[in-house]
């Protein structure tokens, strides 16, 4: 008589190899569903002031239900950009839906911000503020053909030796 069943290191790929599937599937439906979204919302300084041509992009993507194999800057939603405008107000579309997305809103003379658990699908993100920061030198290094920012140095303090040769950027509010 031929037994048949699933034991030992059969029964825990069968397991593993299930749920896999079921965390693609989980995935797949947010890809699979083809729905576009649009992350809108304004972009303010300390006082109130809209900020225009300020920078906000799609720093993180993750599913707004269940888990997903895919890490949280691996999405193809991460890294699109859009200027706001006169008024401060930003739209970033083509976004899939289904998603939560950490933004990030950036200008130059302002510190940087984040804005968490945006999910298009509740209307606007929450008024992202800029508070004015000093002006900077950005330390850039090179790494796989591109650059990458490595330190923030404030403008004015000189850099080490091995820093001399290396380029940098001037960011932020004069002065």
């Amino acid at each position: 008589m031929r037994r048949i069943g699933l034991t030992g290191g059969r029964l825990s790929s069968v397991l593993a190899c299930t749920l896999i599937a079921i965390l693609i599937d989980d995935a797949g439906a947010v890809e699979a569903s083809g729905e576009r979204a649009k992350a809108t919302g304004v972009v303010l300084d300390s006082t109130g002031k809209p900020l225009d041509r300020a920078t906000v992009l799609v720093y993180e993507a993750r599913v707004s239900k269940g888990y997903s194999p895919f890490c949280p800057t691996c999405w193809a939603d991460c890294g699109k950009h859009v200027l706001t405008d006169a008024s401060g107000r930003f739209q970033i579309d083509d976004l899939r839906a289904g998603l939560k997305f950490k933004l990030l809103a950036l200008k130059s003379g302002y510190s940087a911000a984040f804005v968490e658990n945006v999910d298009p699908s509740n209307g606007p993100a929450p008024t992202v503020t800029l508070k004015s920061a000093p002006r900077s030198r950005i330390l850039l290094v090179s790494y796989e053909g591109g650059w990458s920012t490595a330190s923030v140095i404030p403008c004015g303090m000189p850099l080490s030796n091995r820093t001399e040769s290396l380029p940098t950027i001037d960011w932020g509010a004069a002065g």
